[in-house]
Formats: C-alpha cells, sequence, structure tokens
C-alpha cells in the first residue's frame, strides 16, 4: 500500500541538521555536535541486518543507524541515510531514510509514505511513523540490495525491513529503484547520534546481532569503533553495547572499539506462504496468496504451471520476478492447466513452496436486460 502525505513539521525541523552531517560521514568527517560509531560491515555485503533498542523516550534525538553507499561505484549512484527519531509528546517514533543520486520509489509499508525531495540534495526516500516502535522492546533492522529484475540489468534495489521481535511481526519500511547496478553497500560510518533537543536530554540506544552477507556467506558485523567511546559500554554479559549519555557531544582523537558476544551465523526466520489460490479463464491461469505477518518478509516469487494435478513432470509456463509487494500474477499457458507450483523466496534467498489445484472460473451472466437499460446507477 502506498502512502502520499506532506511532510510533518518534525520531519522538516529534523531533516536539515543531519543531512549535512550524513554527508560528511560517509568521507570519513565527524561532524561537530554528533557522536559517530562504525561497525565492521565487509564492503561490498548486500545485506546488512542488526537489533536496535531504546531504553527510553527522549525528547529530541536523531539516531542515524543507516549510513552507506553502493558498490560498485557508479557516477549515477550516490548514498543513503536513516533511521529513528522522537516525535513530539503523544505521537510514535519516526523512521525514515533518505537517498542522494537518483532513486525511484517502488512501494511503502502501510506506515509510510514517499518523498521525492529532501534536504542537502536528497533526491529521495521513504518517511512515516513507526507506531509499533517502543521504548525496551528490540527490533531487528534489515537492508538489502537486489536486482531490479529479469531484463534490467542496468538498475538494482534497496528494500529495509523491521521486525518486532518481541510480537513476532515484520514489516516493510520502503524499497527504491537504483538507476545502475549495484551488487552491496559500500560502508562509510555505519551510524551517529545527533541531539536535537536540549543538551540536557539523556538519549540512549542498544545494538546487538550484527551481521552482513557477502558473496552469500555471513559474517559477524559484532565490533562498534568510535571516538566517542566514553559514552559507550558493554551490558548484558557482553551480548548488547549500549549508548548513554546526556551532555554534548564531543570527540577525542583516539577511537576504541567494542565487541559484542553472538553467535557465528544471524537467527532467520522461516518464509511462509498461505491462503494460495489459482484460478483460470481460458489458457489465462492467475494465483493469489498471502505472506504471513511473522514469516520472513518477499522478495519474490516464481509460478509454475502444470498440466497434471501433482505439479509433476515438466511446467507448460512459468514466471519468475523480484517483487516484494506482488501478491496477486497472471501468466497464460500454451493449454489448460491443472495445478501451479508458487514458490515465495525471502530476503535472504530461503524458499517456500505450496502445489495448489487450477480451478476454471467462467464469467457470469448479467444481470440484466442490456435493452432495457437506462442512465444511472443500480445497486445489487
Amino acid at each position: 500500500m502506498i502512502h502520499i502525505k506532506p511532510l510533518r513539521n518534525s520531519y522538516r525541523r529534523m531533516l536539515l541538521p543531519v543531512a549535512a552531517v550524513a554527508a560528511a560521514l560517509l568521507f570519513q568527517a565527524a561532524p561537530a555536535k554528533a557522536t559517530y560509531w562504525r561497525a565492521n560491515v565487509r564492503d561490498g555485503s548486500d545485506i546488512v541486518m542488526k537489533d536496535h533498542r531504546w531504553p527510553m523516550k527522549d525528547r529530541g534525538t536523531y539516531y542515524a543507524f543507516w549510513l552507506m553507499g553502493f558498490a560498485p561505484s557508479h557516477p549515477r549512484l550516490g548514498s543513503m541515510y536513516g533511521g529513528m527519531h522522537p516525535n513530539a509528546p503523544g505521537q510514535p517514533p519516526g523512521m525514515f531514510m533518505s537517498y542522494w543520486g537518483e532513486v525511484r520509489n517502488v512501494c511503502e509499508g502501510e506506515l509510510f509514505y514517499p518523498h521525492g525531495y529532501g534536504a542537502e540534495g536528497a533526491a529521495g526516500g521513504a518517511h512515516g511513523e513507526a507506531e509499533f516502535l517502543r521504548p525496551g522492546a528490540w527490533y531487528r533492522m534489515v537492508q538489502r540490495v537486489f536486482p531490479a529484475g529479469s531484463g534490467e540489468k542496468d538498475r538494482a534495489r534497496v528494500g529495509w525491513w523491521a521486525k518486532d521481535v518481541e510480537r513476532n511481526r515484520w514489516y516493510t519500511h520502503s524499497v527504491v529503484e537504483l538507476p545502475a547496478p549495484a551488487a552491496g553497500f559500500r560502508v562509510g560510518s555505519s551510524g551517529f547520534v545527533e541531539a536535537l533537543g536540549p543538551p540536557t536530554e539523556p538519549r540512549a540506544f542498544e545494538r546487538r546481532l550484527g551481521y552482513c552477507r557477502k558473496d552469500g556467506k555471513w559474517y559477524k558485523a559484532d565490533t562498534v569503533s568510535s571516538s566517542g567511546w566514553k559514552f559507550f559500554k558493554l551490558i548484558e554479559d557482553g551480548t548488547v553495547l549500549r549508548y548513554d549519555r546526556a551532555e554534548n557531544d564531543s570527540h577525542v582523537r583516539t577511537v576504541k572499539e567494542f565487541t559484542t558476544k553472538q553467535p557465528d551465523e544471524p537467527p532467520l526466520d522461516p518464509p511462509g506462504v498461505e491462503n494460495v489460490r489459482a484460478v483460470s479463464l481460458g489458457n489465462q491461469v492467475a494465483v493469489s496468496w498471502e505472506v504471513p505477518a511473522n514469516a520472513s518478509p518477499q522478495l519474490g516469487y516464481k509460478l509454475e504451471t502444470f498440466a497434471n494435478e501433482n505439479a509433476t513432470g515438466k511446467s507448460i509456463a512459468s514466471v519468475e520476478a523480484l517483487i516484494p509487494f506482488v501478491r496477486l500474477a497472471r501468466l497464460d499457458t500454451p493449454y489448460e492447466a491443472k495445478s501451479v507450483r508458487l514458490t515465495v523466496r525471502d530476503i535472504f534467498d530461503q524458499e517456500a513452496s505450496v502445489v495448489v489445484p487450477v480451478n476454471p472460473v467462467w464469467p457470469r451472466p448479467a444481470r440484466q436486460d442490456v435493452g432495457k437499460l437506462r442512465p444511472g446507477l443500480a445497486y445489487f
């Protein structure tokens, strides 16, 4: 579902001070009045993920936990940054992403909406109020670069998904399309914390289970370095890194590292698909399905049609696409199809398949004699 609405005043106030900060960070420069940090994400990774938690809701801090460019480099590819910030009392936190360079919005989750503008030359992205964000709860944040689709090798797409770990529910933030091929992320400084409210306001965030995937292999992104190291500490037996401070940001020349304890590979939810239905009209087959909210989000799908009822042997027609938001697809078959195999591919390249029969349907006869029609509307 796509939502288009005016940018809230809180976002306007927040975008202006942080845009210049993000640009500086990508060139390894520490912004004045912000604490920056870097994780050991491998350059060129196509997936970057980690859990974040905010122990409290403060009155004005921008927590930028995405800050990356794209690899391999290309003159038409820019960079991106995004994260979370508290809103006014009584409003849910904001969660947004902005891109520099040419981008085209593809889709947004139901809580978010696209924007085609931004401060400091941002070309696009998505904003919104994350109603599911709660103090003290963990959220799994995942970014993925993936191909735009078959026959579109000159483009790529970037998606952001978030999971409410406690309530076992996934949310889509946004997917945008890049104007040039990209295989992964070019990692600069991984994030920064900038005070937008009173300098004495307590502000804190926590991080755990950082991972990246490169060339199909998972690596731990478990080490964070910062010149603002005096605000970081390891908690919960070394499994969580906490940032906690309530004073103006300052920087020192030395940089320290903090490494969390974690498994070698990330916890991945299994993919899932339900309520699959296939109908045909002549040699056209339409298939609809749903992905449960607790299943790993869909990245793409494949439909295979068969002349028998058990989806065995060679398919008579098939279609495949990397489109996260499609839940209804149609294809033409050379002759009558009796069954369909639907395979859903998730954002981690896991797959779930379901075989269903194809049920023929026929157009219903008109309920009125067309010769007796008259201007107006009739309700049935």
